[in-house]
């Protein structure tokens, strides 16, 4: 046994017997050796505490990982009935390709080859619901419908589509007189105005395609034929309403399949004989037939023997000038402009007589130049400037650097510029589409169900409505709720101030219509007429011819007349702007805007539809993606809630569950 004595005393240590004394000098290296020892012992568990927090912190995490996890996957078996799957489609557009899926659908059939899905059992009475004739007669009735704006009354007579030349409002008895006794086929524009099944149809279209989608109603009595032989510049989904009627389907003309235009009317003899007909059916109530555009059609009505059947079909249309072409004519402008900016080569000016070098006419000049300066034939032009394509070597020349800078465009072309364009393109179609018909009538406010407590859930009224758009210092929501039914593929809807895709202006900004930029040009014309009247008046007394005595009280009491004249005016406009601003609607609110940091938690909540959340588990979930203001997500909702964008229930308890 070794005992000490005072700490670094090592003569007072007392070795065993036997033991002889050590040196000096490796009593100094064990003493060395044990503050390593310590040092090192010390640094060991510095690292073990570093490492058990570290471990800690990520058990934490593992642990939120999975309580998100599981969170997801019983959200998912709760809302296993409401869920749809993005690539199912929606459930019109399920029943319109009957056993086929959406995904085989778009990938065999759309813009490539007609498709004939026939009823089954149920399909006849769905169909029905959309349209049929005593529909038509009944909307006739309850609104004001003109010839020429909203339907048409037509004929196909000698080999050609006829218009009936009527007009003013149209009557029920009048209509029913045109078609019933007169054989004319009537064509009803924007049906989902007023039924209510073709307005969700349509509707969930939109939302499948992401492209406007219109409708029409034909309605052509037995043994007729309404349309010549034509092709749209729209794909097409038909569907048989009521009666029968046949239809022939050629393949589209050469060089013109998906064309940007619709056709003229073409001759059926010439159409049977140069294109091949690829569908001959008769379509019957609950049938579909899907057109894409280019293919040629046509249909009759049948009325031999003792079948004399009319017809009733609703067609629904979707991607009008909706292909990669017009994205792109929307997007080279902006690449231009960069490229204007950034680069030297184009903003170089234009060659002189550049017209004359490279026009339609250059090859005439071309020809003219060498017949005269080399002496060159007719019959050798063509050897002579096979290298340039009969241009001359300048015109070869600026030709080929044209396709330089084309090529070269495309180095200026970055996510930015493409994301802007689409936002654009985008928030067109937001605010011309149909408004969502699956809204509640009640108010939220009514059911005293604030999102922000914890015992309500809720979810977005509908995703495919929403776009979010990204601004520098803040995220804005656009939705379609408050769209017209009534004004669906009229006229286009103007964008307001404020919904521009470069505008951050603050939401609550006052709108401005064109009508109110009219009127007051129209006031401000009126005013200078008014003042351009009096100064004909005020004209001095040589030209007047009348005595200077007389002149000035005649002066005098024309410029009294012309001033209440001009006040008159101004209160009669006043009068007519009060009467304007009480009988006119309030404007339409398409967005709502927030702090930048809330477009994540927005991403999520439309992320998590059909499926409901709580303001908790929103939270965690933000936190988990990364965000940082959980403060902000309460009157992010609440600015939801009062805007009618998200609906609110009762949570459900964990038996129910």
């Amino acid at each position: 046994r070794t005992t000490r004595g005072r700490p670094g005393d090592e003569s007072q240590v007392i070795r065993p017997p036997g033991q002889p004394p050590r040196p000096p000098w490796l009593v100094g290296n064990e003493k060395d050796r044990t503050r390593e020892q310590q040092d090192t012992m010390r640094k060991a568990t510095d690292v073990i505490e570093l490492e058990s927090s570290a471990s800690r912190s990520a058990k934490r995490q593992r642990r939120e990982r999975s309580d998100v996890k599981v969170e997801a996957q019983n959200l998912a078996k709760v809302n296993s009935k409401e869920s749809v799957d993005a690539k199912s489609g929606s459930e019109s557009l399920r029943w319109y390709l009957g056993d086929l899926t959406f995904e085989h659908f778009m990938g065999e059939y759309f813009e490539k080859k007609p498709l004939l899905v026939r009823a089954r059992k149920g399909d006849a009475e769905r169909a029905k619901q959309l349209f049929d004739y005593q529909t038509l007669l009944k909307v006739i009735d309850d609104n004001e419908l003109f010839y020429q704006d909203s339907m048409t009354i037509c004929s196909f007579k000698d080999g050609r589509k006829q218009v009936a030349d009527i007009e003013g409002r149209a009557s029920s008895k009048e209509v029913d007189h045109l078609y019933t006794q007169k054989g004319n086929t009537v064509q009803l524009y924007r049906p989902q105005r007023f039924s209510n099944s073709i307005w969700k149809f349509n509707h969930e279209l939109e939302n499948d395609f992401g492209d406007l989608v219109g409708a029409s109603v034909y309605l052509t009595p037995a043994n007729s034929q309404g349309l010549a032989p034509h092709h749209d510049d729209v794909e097409v989904f038909i569907v048989q309403t009521e009666g029968e009627k046949r239809w022939r389907v050629f393949e589209p003309l050469k060089d013109e399949t998906l064309p940007r235009h619709h056709s003229q009317d073409l001759d059926l003899k010439s159409v049977e004989e140069k294109n091949k007909c690829v569908l001959e059916c008769t379509l019957k109530p609950g049938d579909r037939l899907y057109l894409p555009r280019g293919f040629i059609h046509y249909a009759t009505t049948v009325g031999k023997g003792e079948r004399n059947v009319s017809s009733c079909h609703v067609t629904i249309s979707t991607y009008q000038q909706h292909s990669m072409a017009d994205l792109l004519l929307n997007i080279f402008p902006a690449v231009m402009k960069k490229a204007f900016i950034v680069d030297e080569d184009y903003r170089k000016g234009l060659p002189t007589r550049y017209a004359r070098t490279i026009g339609s006419a250059s090859i005439l000049h071309e020809r003219a130049r060498l017949a005269v300066e080399n002496g060159i034939r007719g019959e050798d032009f063509e050897e002579k400037t096979k290298l340039t394509n009969g241009l001359s070597i300048d015109g070869a020349k600026l030709i080929s650097h044209i396709r330089q800078l084309f090529l070269k465009a495309a180095r200026y072309l970055d996510q930015r510029t493409v994301a802007e364009i689409c936002d654009e393109m985008n928030l067109d179609f937001m605010r011309n589409r149909l408004p969502p018909c699956n809204i509640e009538k009640e108010s939220n406010e009514l059911k005293g169900l604030s999102p922000g407590s914890s015992s309500v859930e809720f979810r977005i009224v509908s995703p495919e409505c929403l776009s979010l758009i990204m601004h520098p210092n803040s995220v804005k929501l656009f939705h379609s709720v408050n769209n017209k039914r009534e004004t669906h593929m009229g006229l286009p809807v103007e964008e307001m101030p404020g919904e521009g895709v470069d505008d951050d202006a603050d939401e609550d900004e006052e709108y401005y219509t064109d009508e109110d930029e009219e009127e007051g040009e129209d006031q401000r014309k009126d005013v200078a007429d008014v003042k351009e009247t009096e100064e004909k008046k005020l004209l001095p007394a040589e030209e007047l011819k009348i005595p200077p005595s007389e002149a000035s009280n005649i002066v005098t009491k024309m410029s009294q007349e012309a001033t209440e004249a001009h006040d008159a005016i101004l209160q009669a406009d006043k009068k007519s702007e009060i009467d304007r601003e009480e009988n006119a609607e309030a404007p339409i609110r398409r967005y709502l805007s927030f702090q930048k940091n809330m477009g994540l938690a927005l991403a999520l909540i439309l992320q998590a539809h059909p499926r409901y959340l709580t303001v908790e588990k929103l939270e965690r979930r933000y936190r988990h993606a990364g965000g940082e203001a959980v403060e902000d997500i309460k009157p992010m909702l609440n600015g939801l809630f009062l805007e009618g964008l998200i609906e609110t229930r009762k949570m459900e308890s964990l038996e129910n569950r």
